[in-house]
């Protein structure tokens, strides 16, 4: 009995360590593939203006209502520019444009452009983003080294191969997509001679310095003659 007992709590000590280090693993592994925090969409909802004539009289809030396969809004114009008050100042680190159909696919010249006291920014231009129907362009502009503070967002639909712009949907997120660009269309823009988004192993992006090793220059004088590159 004596014997028996002791294999007994033996083996229930073995078995509460596996139990122990099993657990263990499953903390671990549990925080390696939880997903990415979500991002919030700081264009969800706000208002919408443009200079595109609404051909067909629908409600410009179309354009940030978060939908992003139906409902578009869309424009005869032959250009134009859409603006996103965002109604405060954001860094902003991604734009995500959903076009519609055709008149979408056919938007082969737009801008991004950041608007914040008073300046104006070029984040994103492209003149030759190619024709697929719903195309969707994510444009990370940590990547493409043009992430900035803006508190209103311009989408200036410069051409059109097609009838007219369609848009389903303008989202604007406030720090890197961490989930990894990997729609079935264009990722981090549509020109493929830009289209080279550095990304890790695992296809996330994480925040860069963009100011590293970037030129510098001041009105300071040099008291120690040091480079002003430090």
């Amino acid at each position: 009995n004596g014997l028996k007992s002791s294999r007994a709590a033996s083996s229930f000590r073995l078995s509460f360590l596996a139990m122990a280090r099993l657990g263990a693993f499953a903390v671990a592994f549990a925080v390696v593939i939880a997903p990415a925090a979500a991002q919030a969409n700081v264009a969800l909802g706000r208002p919408v203006s443009t200079s595109l004539h609404n051909t067909y009289a629908r409600d410009v809030g179309l354009m940030t209502n978060g939908v992003t396969t139906s409902g578009e809004w869309s424009s005869r114009s032959a250009n134009g520019v859409i603006t996103t008050d965002l109604q405060g100042t954001y860094m902003v680190t991604a734009v995500f444009v959903y076009w519609s159909g055709r008149w979408g696919a056919g938007t082969d010249s737009f801008q991004v452009r950041l608007l914040h006291g008073g300046q104006v920014f070029v984040a994103y231009n492209t003149t030759n983003a190619p024709f697929i129907n719903d195309r969707t362009d994510k444009l990370d502009l940590v990547s493409l080294g043009s992430a900035g503070l803006a508190s209103r967002v311009e989408l200036a639909c410069d051409h059109t191969s097609s009838s007219g712009f369609a848009v389903f949907d303008i989202q604007v997120f406030t720090r890197p997509y961490s989930e990894g660009l990997n729609g079935s269309n264009s990722e981090c823009n549509t020109s493929s001679a830009e289209n080279d988004c550095a990304s890790s192993k695992d296809g996330r992006r994480s925040e860069s310095n963009v100011a590293l090793g970037k030129p510098v220059s001041t009105s300071l004088h040099n008291t120690y003659a040091r480079d002003v590159g430090l």
